[in-house]
């Protein structure tokens, strides 16, 4: 039986989520920080930073985090994004009060024992990780180029949150010791215990671990954003030993948004692979293609970014399949059929996942830490499903007009290398 949530601000300004859940005998320890790629000064110092967080503080030997944490049946993990880096925990209910010890040591004293082998060791992994997640992967590049593409150099969102390799390459410790004083503090975290656990002990080891960090200047407001422009469309295209396939970048709204709200349901709707209305259009009825995704990637900060994934069908041009998928958005934009089933279809896809989400520890934590950071309240992750259900067929259809200007568009087209 889920209990809710109870929300903490301690003297340093660090931002406390306790949302017991009974359900399982497991808890999920969880840190996201306001710091992500678009806070970086330098190529990659967020992600850096990342894996060194877990390289050992004044009381934690390197590696010592997860060995600790695996020793009691536990995983840990992180990821940093655009907007944040996000570090948690999952295990059983025991080890709550050693979880939050760890997570309070390395904001509290990362910064002692910091050191340059650490972060010569650590580079070599993240530009391993590079090669394995983008460079030598089919269509590893596509994000990375898309982003470099639609956002103009000097934006936020402009570079990958993995990096250039150039870029890990070349950060110095000063770099990230500079990077954690200035964004790793109380007042930029939000902390979520989520999980099978006594609350008044959860409050009191929040309080012990985390509450008696210095709370410290919180960071400036960054520079206002370049503008972009929304005109024209830019082609570019990659040859490898690949198949060939479309990527279409487009901006859409800021997460958090009753447009952003709009463009996921427009998503579940027309591409959601062979149950979206532009699948059937383009691969059933037309034979153009033989996949189509929609997906989207929530940013906060101006726009998010939109990605339509397309695999024409062999012996049709990139071309044709790129003026069909536009001339099928502006079809649908302008017609008037009842879409009550499509939509209701696509809403419960949406709610089916988002259910699957919370149901875990750590899907709760993650959520409830982000909107808590990002969207302005923690609250907003249980407000999701009615404000779905509150989009029509006429906000889709706005939705999808927008997308078929191809203003500011992106075709990125992989060929396959001739012999």
């Amino acid at each position: 039986m889920r209990d809710g949530c109870t929300e903490l601000e301690l003297d340093n300004g660090l931002r406390a989520i306790l949302a017991e859940d009974r359900t399982m005998p497991v808890v999920t320890v969880a840190v996201r920080y306001g710091a992500g790629a678009r806070h970086e000064s330098h190529s990659g110092q967020a992600h850096l930073l990342e894996h060194l967080m877990f390289q050992g503080s004044r009381h934690v030997a390197p590696g010592e985090h997860v060995r600790l944490v695996e020793s009691l049946g536990g995983r840990a993990n992180a990821r940093t994004s655009m907007d944040s880096t996000y570090y948690a925990q999952t295990l059983p209910k025991d080890g709550l009060e050693l979880a939050l010890w760890l997570e309070g040591e390395r904001m509290g004293t990362f910064l002692d024992t910091a050191g340059q082998d650490r972060l010569d060791a650590q580079r070599k992994v993240v530009v391993n990780e590079r090669l394995e997640t983008i460079d030598n992967i089919p269509y590893g590049t596509a994000e990375e180029l898309l982003l470099a593409h639609l956002f103009p150099p000097g934006h936020p969102y402009h570079h990958h949150p993995v990096g250039t390799r150039k870029g890990i390459e070349t950060i110095s410790l000063d770099d990230l010791t500079a990077f954690f004083a200035r964004f790793y503090t109380p007042r930029n975290a939000v902390v979520a215990v989520v999980g099978d656990f006594p609350a008044t002990a959860a409050a009191k080891w929040v309080k012990k671990y985390l509450g008696q960090i210095p709370a410290a200047i919180p960071p400036s407001r960054p520079p206002p954003e370049p503008a972009i422009s929304a005109t024209g469309v830019r082609r570019l295209e990659v040859t490898g030993r690949v198949p060939c396939k479309l990527f279409l970048g487009h901006r859409v709204a800021p997460a958090g948004t009753p447009a952003f709200d709009t463009a996921r349901v427009t998503c579940a709707l027309l591409g959601h692979g062979r149950g979206g209305l532009l699948w059937r259009r383009l691969a059933h009825d037309r034979d153009l293609v033989t996949d189509l995704r929609l997906r989207l990637t929530p940013l906060v900060g101006g726009a998010s970014l939109g990605i339509a994934e397309i695999t024409p069908r062999p012996g049709v041009t990139p071309a044709a399949v790129g003026e069909a998928y536009q001339e099928e958005l502006a079809a649908f934009s302008s017609d008037d059929r009842d879409l009550v089933t499509d939509l209701r279809r696509a809403t419960t896809r949406l709610e089916s996942g988002w259910a699957a989400r919370l149901e875990t520890t750590g899907g709760r934590a993650e959520e409830l830490t982000w909107h808590a950071l990002l969207t302005g309240a923690a609250a907003h992750t249980s407000r999701l499903l009615p404000r779905l259900r509150e989009v029509t067929a006429a906000d889709v259809r706005r939705c999808a007009a927008e997308w078929a200007e191809a203003a500011g568009r992106v075709v990125l087209t992989y060929q396959t290398r001739s012999p």
